[in-house]
This record gives structure tokens, sequence and C-alpha cells, in this order.
């Protein structure tokens, strides 16, 4: 007799050659799910919704290539031009609502996962529930509505004020026939929860919210040392500019900037401060290295975060590189660092996505976070694990803590100390976040039901 198995389709709003930050969760399940008896098969955008500086070549030795793969083309892109309307998620609502309806229809899925932050998609979920009766879930990896946001991150303010007054609607639209929540952070679950106290909504159940935060990837981060291997010392390898002093060490920094980092960085610029009186001799071996800061293509000169160190009195300490890096760059930049950097958000319940994947790097990490966010509390509890600079309000007396934390990471890389930090991240793997996805999974499939006795390859 063969063995059952379950399958699920997942909805991202990219995949291969495109390797957004919002489909790492789906891709690494790609990965993992097939190992714990539930098959997947992807429902994207094609590359026709990309920008073409996201389509990232390089990036295939990270895919599972076994996974089947399902893609649309634009439809009426005439319209949505015209609109300037040119967001992934709205453009490719109308092709992923019809193609998925036809792969709903075979009655070969168990349950359909949308991990996106194109929200806009989760509203395909309650039209399939009705049509097809096959169970949803939602992956919150930000936010979608909230009362008092705090940043506007678009020159066009007119289309931010609108899609934030539409977000409280369709929201409640999209999670009311869910049959359970993961986010990346328990506070996103907390506010929804207390959003929607007292609906009756499937997910309000026990058992079916989730916390999982990005699981780090031992296995990106050997198959991009592979391919650097591999390479001709002649070949293609984008080097960093050198630095001003090769004495000098680089700390990088790959992801946004901008405002939304600020006050962390500026927590950061006060200690340096601080470490420059304290040991001027440590401090100018170093220089912090900012890539991809706009994630725009063709951004130049020095953006935001350089010019606030240089107006807080520390010119030359960082150099900002705004233009657009790619996933395996990213990687390749923090393999040949001295030490890494993680800058968080102003919000308690942010989780940086590369915070476990930093922490599988053998290098000195430090951690810039919010004292409440998740990402702050794990690094206090393992003091061992990294340096922390927690930000929340401002006093001499922190200025201080954070200097100590800055100095003992710098000198952590001047001694080139190494760290095996794996075995004590297990439960930040791969394999342990999708076998909380599977339990969550089993828990929202209806036991006894048609699908899930479906033999496996059917």
């Amino acid at each position: 007799m063969e063995t059952a198995t379950k399958r699920v389709l997942i909805i991202v709003s990219s995949y291969e050659p495109v390797i957004n930050p919002d489909m790492h969760r789906a891709r690494i399940l790609c990965h993992e799910l097939p190992k714990l008896g539930w098959e997947v098969e992807i429902l994207t955008p094609g590359t026709d919704f990309q920008r073409p500086t996201a389509i990232d070549r390089d990036c295939a030795i990270f895919f599972d290539h076994r996974v089947l793969v399902h893609t649309v083309a634009p439809w009426q892109a005439w319209l949505f031009r015209l609109l300037r309307m040119e967001s992934s998620g709205w453009r490719a609502w109308w092709p992923i609502f019809r193609e998925g309806s036809r792969l709903l229809r075979t009655g070969r899925f168990d349950l359909v996962y949308f991990s996106t932050t194109q929200f806009s998609l989760f509203c395909l979920g309650p039209p399939w529930w009705f049509r097809f009766k096959i169970p949803y879930v939602l992956d919150f990896q930000d936010p979608w509505y909230s009362k008092t946001p705090k940043h506007v991150t678009t020159e066009r303010r007119l289309k931010w004020m609108l899609a934030n007054w539409l977000a409280k609607p369709l929201q409640r639209f999209a999670i009311g026939q869910a049959q359970a929540l993961v986010a990346v952070s328990q506070k996103y679950l907390d506010e929804l929860q207390e959003l929607f106290l007292g609906r009756p909504f499937p997910w309000l159940a026990p058992g079916r919210c989730e916390a999982i935060p990005f699981a780090g990837s031992l296995n990106d981060i050997e198959a991009t040392r592979r391919a650097l291997a591999a390479q001709t010392p002649d070949g293609q390898a984008i080097k960093p500019p050198p630095l001003p002093d090769d004495r000098r060490l680089e700390i990088v920094y790959v992801g946004a900037g901008a405002i939304t980092r600020l006050r962390g960085w500026e927590a950061l610029c006060a200690a340096a401060t601080i470490v420059r009186q304290r040991n001027p001799q440590l401090f100018h071996r170093f220089q912090v290295r900012l890539y991809g800061t706009t994630g725009h293509a063709a951004a130049f000169g020095s953006g935001l975060l350089e010019r606030t160190a240089e107006a807080a009195g520390l010119p030359g300490f960082a150099e900002e590189f705004p233009a657009q890096v790619g996933y395996f760059r990213s990687l390749e930049l923090a393999s040949r660092a001295a030490g890494l950097l993680i800058l968080g958000v102003d919000d308690a319940a942010y989780t940086p996505s590369k915070l476990f994947s930093y922490l599988l790097f053998d290098r000195p990490v430090l951690a810039v976070c919010h004292s409440r966010s998740p990402a702050a509390e794990f690094l206090r509890s393992r003091p061992d694990m990294g340096h922390l600079i927690d930000f929340d309000q401002d006093s001499p007396t922190r200025n201080e803590q954070w200097a100590d934390s800055l100095q003992e990471f710098m000198q952590q890389v001047v001694e080139g100390r190494t760290f095996h930090r794996a075995g004590d991240l297990a439960e930040h793997l791969p394999a342990a976040m999708a076998r909380r996805h599977v339990e969550l999974f089993n828990r929202c499939v209806p036991v006894g039901s048609d699908i899930e006795a479906r033999p496996a390859g059917a």
C-alpha cells in the first residue's frame, strides 16, 4: 500500500529567477516540506511582472528545481500602466485567481499557503475557499493594517493614503475564512487577535496561530561559498571597492536603510562616538559598509545613513552603496566581511529577516534592534551569539552601554574570533521551521477527507 501524502499550493509574489526577501520562506519550505510528507507546488507571477533589475541569474543555486512552479502572464497591462499601478500583487491578482482556480479544481491540493508581503493576494483565499472548500493559511511577514503607521516609504503620498485606507477592510475580508495564521513575530499575532477578538474566525481557535521567525539557511551560505570557490582568479566575482586603508576592517550591512532604520543607526553612531573617544586606535581600524539601502538599481551617491554619520561628527566611519544588491551578492559580501551588522527598525514587533542567517556565518555579529523586539529578547537570552545595541529611549547611560557592546564587537573582529553557532541554532534552522509548519498544516486539513487519503504521486 502506498504511503499517503499531502500537497500544498504556495502563493508567492516572485520566484526563480527573482529572489525577493518575501519569498525566502516559501523557497526554503520547498526544500524541507517533502521530507515531512507534504509535496509543494508554487504559483507565482512570472518575470514579466518583475523589474528587470530584480532578475538574478546567480540565484539558481538556492532553489529546489524538483518543485513544480506555475507562472502567470500579465493581464490588461496597459490599464495598470495608465493607472500607474506597479504592485505585482494587484497586477497579478486576476491571472493568479484564474490559474489557481484551475489548479484547485483538479482536487490534488489539501491546503493553500499565502507567503508574501503582496497582501492583496491574500484576498484570493476567501473566494477559493467558498468555491473549493480547500483551507488556506496566511503568512504575515509584515503588518498589513496598522492603526498608526510610522513611516511613509513612498513619494506617492496619495497612493500610500489610499492603500492604508483600504488595508483595514481588505484584511478583514482576507482573514475571515483563514484556517490558520503564521507570523514572523508573536506581536503581529497578538495585534490581530486583539483586533478580531470575539469574531467567529477559524484561526482564532486554539492552536491555529504560530509565530515562526525566518530561518537561517546554512545551505545558502555553503552554496555561495562553493560558487565563489569555483570561480577562476580572473572570474566573475564582484569584489567590494577597496577600503581607504589596507589596515582597516570592513563591517558589512546589506539591506534597507533610509528612514525606517534611522533611529537604530543613530544609536550606533552615538556608541561609535564614545568608542572613538575611549579607544581611537581601535575605532579607526574600522569602516562600516552599507549596501543595497534603497533597493533601486541605479542609486548613486551617499545615502541618508552615511550623511547621518557625517552629521554626527563621524566622517569616514560609514560608506553607503545604495544600489540594489541581489541575494547571491549579499551573501558574497557577508562572506568576505570581517564583521556583520544587522539594523532593525523602530518597531517592537520587527524581527530582521537576516538575523539567524548572519549568526550562521563564523564572524562576529552586531545587531541594532528595538529593545522590546524578538531579536533583542533572543540576543539578551543568548549573549554568546552576538552583540546587541537595543535602542528605545536615549540617555547617556544607554549610550555608554551601547558603546560597551560596540567596543566588544570591534575587539572580537580585530582578534579574528570565529564562531560555530549552527549547533545552538537548531530550532531556527529550516528543518525546525518546516516541522512547525507541518504541525500547523496538519491541524488545518480535515481528518479522514478524501483528499487527505490520496496516495503519494496522485
